[in-house]
């Protein structure tokens, strides 16, 4: 059988392709969309009773999930919490050409909940053992 890794080009003479299939990248999108890490702050203790019905938490997530698609939310601790979003449903620009880069729309969800102030959204990196 032959080797098609080897021989892309099927002429017997070696490409990359037999060498660019062994490597790996970081990357959040295998079989999944492109998730996305983040990280939500207020100025409140947003980790106090989080559990409960109606808590400020569920509040926040409830008005986050109107600007993007969620995959998980970490617990909060510290008036943060992490959440994990398909990035491909992310409304994260401040104009409609998508060109600058904001988070002011599910801040100001965030900010609207009676109780809660200075929302603030943060890009994470998945690196080594952490999420930062």
């Amino acid at each position: 059988m032959p080797d098609l890794l080897a021989d892309y080009a099927g002429d017997n003479t070696l490409t990359n392709v037999g060498v660019n299939y062994k490597k790996a990248a970081p990357a959040s999108n295998f079989s999944t969309p492109t998730l996305g890490f983040y990280k939500m702050t207020v100025s409140e203790a947003i980790e106090t009773g989080y559990a409960a019905s109606n808590s400020l938490f569920a509040k926040a997530v409830l008005a986050m999930q109107e600007y993007c698609e969620m995959y998980m939310v970490g617990t909060p601790a510290s008036s943060n919490f992490v959440f994990v979003v398909n990035d491909n449903t992310f409304d994260k620009w401040d104009d409609t050409a998508n060109t600058t880069l904001n988070y002011s729309k599910i801040e100001a969800a965030v900010n609207a909940i009676s109780g809660l102030s200075g929302a603030t959204v943060t890009a994470l990196t998945a690196s080594g053992a952490s999420i930062a």
